[in-house]
């Protein structure tokens, strides 16, 4: 698809928000324009159907684990749906798109989804070179990830900042060197299930390209997502950490550990249970 575009326009008048469209336009393909555009909305509109049917089952878990309140996890008595989660999703989601800039909104999305990317490349490294079941200590894999991350940052903030050849240049030569250097280290863990071809080079190179990306986002995408970090780490301990089945199950029998009585201590834990079971 870059290829496409970039062989019918230069890449410095592409039309950023409907570049196909535009480009074909701009050929004279008036009609292959109206396609490509009904076909950008009908692809927009999926996208979103399926997003808000993911997002809401995934609040359902969460209300489920009282991660969230519980008639978050209430389904619909007829089509077996998470009816509230649908509704809570389709507000929290529309209000923003209605008031908030699309620019704006883009790049709070884009610097979670990248973030969430570069972590699950991280804990593919993790995994395959140190489980805590074994002996190996951790320092080792610690420390080339971390350099691995700061090599990727440098080499991110050199192209976005106009930083010298060298800098980049040498930036690029850590990260290979800190990527390659992982063979060095005993494999703590691979699936039978699935294996990912050329480890560690991929996950690797997944660090270093969302990096890149979340290095061309701008200092205000990283203020909002601290922002949104600091209220969802208060939300958890708050909150979400108090109401868990495990936190009640823990609280029901803390009377035992005191030495009270056991009828107290046993009527916490069938209050549990029995609140636990109960239809959603």
């Amino acid at each position: 698809m870059a290829l496409a575009i970039t062989g019918m326009q230069s890449y410095k008048i592409i039309d950023i928000d409907a570049p196909y469209a535009v480009a074909f336009n701009s050929f004279g393909l008036k009609w292959a324009g109206e396609v490509v555009s009904i076909g950008a909305v009908t692809g927009i509109v999926t996208c979103l159907m399926v997003t808000l049917m993911g997002m809401a089952r995934i609040f359902m878990v969460l209300g489920r684990e009282r991660l969230l309140p519980q008639w978050m996890a209430r389904v619909h008595s007829k089509y077996g749906t998470p009816l509230n989660a649908t509704i809570v999703t389709g507000i929290v989601s529309g209000l923003p798109a209605l008031f908030l800039n699309i620019d704006f909104l883009a790049r709070m999305v884009s610097m979670g989804t990248l973030f969430v990317l570069c972590m699950v490349n991280v804990g593919v490294v993790w995994r395959r070179y140190f489980q805590p079941t074994t002996t190996a200590s951790y320092k080792p894999v610690v420390c080339r990830l971390a350099v691995l991350i700061a090599a990727s940052i440098v080499e991110g903030l050199a192209l976005e900042l106009g930083l010298s050849t060298w800098t980049w240049g040498a930036s690029v030569g850590v990260w290979l060197l800190s990527a390659v250097s992982f063979w060095a280290l005993p494999v703590a863990y691979s699936s039978t299930k699935f294996t990912l071809p050329v480890q560690p080079i991929i996950p690797a190179l997944g660090i270093l390209f969302t990096v890149h990306l979340m290095c061309s986002l701008g200092w205000e995408a990283y203020v909002r997502f601290l922002v949104w970090q600091v209220v969802g780490i208060s939300a958890y301990f708050g909150y979400c950490m108090h109401h868990t089945p495990d936190a009640q199950y823990s609280e029901a029998k803390e009377p035992l550990l005191f030495g009270e009585g056991p009828s107290e201590s046993s009527e916490g834990t069938a209050e549990f249970q029995e609140d636990d079971e109960a239809p959603l």
